[in-house]
């Protein structure tokens, strides 16, 4: 049996939370409108956030988090706010390299999508 590695799974909670809030902003970018809350009223940017909350009270997190300075660890604001900053720069990149069309940027971020 592989045992569950919270540090892990918090890590990958903190990409997802950032890659969501890129998507989101690209998508505001080219003008899709995404629905923004489930059927529970709740958006899922908060929902990833509640996850790496609940991912953050582990013990082996926690420990993790208390070394380092409060800075370093992402609040919800920050995360978005940066995975914006990218998304932005992403947009006005794809538009100076292929002729400005939605489907050519659309295409252009497609293929260029952070890891």
């Amino acid at each position: 049996m592989v045992e569950w590695d919270a540090w892990q799974a918090f890590q990958t909670a903190l990409r997802h939370a950032y890659r969501m809030a890129h998507g989101e902003r690209i998508n505001e970018l080219i003008g899709r409108r995404v629905r923004t809350f489930d059927e529970r009223g709740l958006h899922p940017y908060s929902e990833i956030w509640g996850q790496i909350n609940m991912l953050a009270a582990h013990p082996e997190v926690h420990a993790r988090l208390s070394e380092l300075d409060s800075g370093d660890v992402p609040t919800p604001a920050h995360m978005r706010r940066l995975a914006h900053e990218e998304a932005d720069a992403d947009f006005i990149r794809a538009i100076r390299e292929t002729d400005g069309t939605v489907p050519a940027v659309q295409d252009w971020l497609r293929q260029n999508e952070p890891d």
